[in-house]
Parts: structure tokens; sequence; C-alpha cells
């Protein structure tokens, strides 16, 4: 098994979205995040020719990111609490299955 670890794409400035009163949970991508993380995933597809699983944790930058490398890559897409920052290592074994 191969692990690809594909980070979140732009998302402004925490401290500007923390003036919304609203968690840093649901920070999106800005409009040029979009853009770039559209990209990048395309370069991720040609790189990683074949991928099984797209996995994501339920914040909206995350998924947003998420919802972009599994249409690349043509692979499915699965949410899971287990890849929260908050989330524990070991929690991770058997937690991110489609």
């Amino acid at each position: 098994m191969e692990i690809i670890i594909f980070r979140h794409g732009p998302a402004g400035e925490r401290e500007d979205w923390a003036k919304t009163g609203r968690p840093d949970s649901e920070r999106p991508l800005t409009a040029d995040g979009r853009k770039r993380t559209k990209e990048a995933a395309r370069g991720l597809a040609a790189l990683a020719g074949r991928v099984d699983l797209v996995a994501t944790s339920p914040w909206t930058r995350a998924k947003e990111t998420a919802e972009y490398a599994a249409k690349a890559c043509g692979a499915p897409l699965v949410e899971s609490n287990y890849l929260l920052p908050t989330a524990r290592p070991r929690a991770w074994r058997g937690g991110c299955r489609a």
C-alpha cells in the first residue's frame, strides 16, 4: 500500500476568517486556492496513476481539496473523522475504509 499526503489548497488567512465568528473548520479554499488545487490535482493524477481511494477530514477546505483530487484521479472519496487534526494516529488504523 502506498499513501500520498495531499495538503489542502490555499484557504486564506486564519486571522481574517476568525473575524467572521465561524469556526476554522469551515474556512474554505480561496478562489485562487480552488484554481491552484485543481491544477495540483491534475498533476497528482498524472504522477500517481491509478488511485484506489481519496480520504479527507470533514473540514471544508480539506473536503474541497479532496473532491478535486478524487475527480482528477477517478477515485472514490471517503470522509473520516479519523483525519481530523485532533485525531490520534493510532485511531487511523482501519478508520478510512470505503
